[in-house]
């Protein structure tokens, strides 16, 4: 296959996830379960505006553990369940929590405007919409994992028997390589990276890596110098190669560097050129 630069640039992808992979229904459902009756008896006293606080403190007094829920009601992932007051002092949320000082946050905060005017009709529902929000900063760490998860079903589409996360310790347990080969590829002597997917071809191992950016930054730069020096590490030994399938218009803003890799890297490659071209095409020698 003879790459083409120009080509690679724009077929680039300005996104990878579908509406299937932007919310973690089954995260959200069970964040939802750990807290959803510990506002049952909140959302009885939501109505009377005039009378909230005060219901407010009765309930706390009953229900004690629902103050450790509070920072949450700030859509915040707060797990040490901790917040600042408008003093910068340190607020720890737990059974222990005075009442008067749990009712104070909520007083002098948006809360009250939302929860205790009666904006907010539901906390359950509420916290449900937090709790989609929250999980919007996951998409992030899901974008790689579904990167790597397309990637794999286009290398078996075309017939390559794909391991994902393979654990390059696995290459000397198996005696795919000797010991001094592996000193070729780390010369540290750690082997102990994971790579993103390993699959063999033609009597050959390929190791691959796969990432997607949507947006540039200094990141890029680094990513693309180190596998230039890890394509460079891997094919020093016969019968070894790398592999690298990047994706998303955030080359755009690195286009020097990815264009430096396209050209020394000879396995690197786009979802729209993986999709297009035949095993033979992407990998002969």
């Amino acid at each position: 296959m003879k790459k083409d630069f120009n080509e690679f640039i724009q077929t680039l992808q300005p996104g990878i996830m579908t509406y299937e992979d932007l919310v973690d229904v089954d995260k959200v459902i069970s964040n939802y379960e750990k807290w959803s009756f510990e506002f049952d008896e909140v959302n009885k006293i939501i109505g009377d505006k005039e009378n909230f606080y005060k219901n407010l403190n009765k309930v706390l007094n009953d229900n004690p553990s629902i103050k450790q829920y509070v920072p949450l009601l700030f859509a915040t992932r707060n797990e040490q369940k901790k917040m600042l007051g408008k003093d910068y002092e340190l607020i720890q949320f737990n059974n222990k929590t005075p009442n008067e000082e749990v009712i104070e946050v909520i007083k002098n905060s948006p809360l009250d405007e939302l929860v205790g005017k009666g904006y907010v009709k539901n906390i359950n529902d509420y916290l449900i919409g937090v709790e989609v929000g929250l999980d919007t900063n996951a998409r992030k760490n899901r974008t790689g994992k579904v990167m790597e998860t397309k990637v794999a079903e286009l290398l078996a589409d075309k017939g390559l028997d794909v391991t994902l996360q393979y654990n390059s310790k696995n290459l000397l347990i198996n005696h795919l390589i000797s010991e001094e080969d592996i000193l070729k590829i780390f010369p540290d002597g750690s082997a102990d990276k994971v790579f993103d997917f390993m699959f063999e071809y033609d009597g050959e191992i390929y190791l691959g890596e796969t990432n997607f950016y949507s947006s540039g930054g200094s990141k890029l730069n680094e990513v693309a110098k180190s596998y230039i020096l890890l394509d460079e590490r891997i094919n020093n030994v016969k019968g070894f190669h790398f592999v690298w399938i990047t994706d998303g218009v955030g080359w755009k803003s690195a286009k020097n560097q990815i264009e430096e890799a396209y050209g020394d890297i000879e396995y690197i490659y786009n979802l729209d050129e993986l999709k297009n071209h035949t095993v033979k095409e992407l990998f002969s020698k």
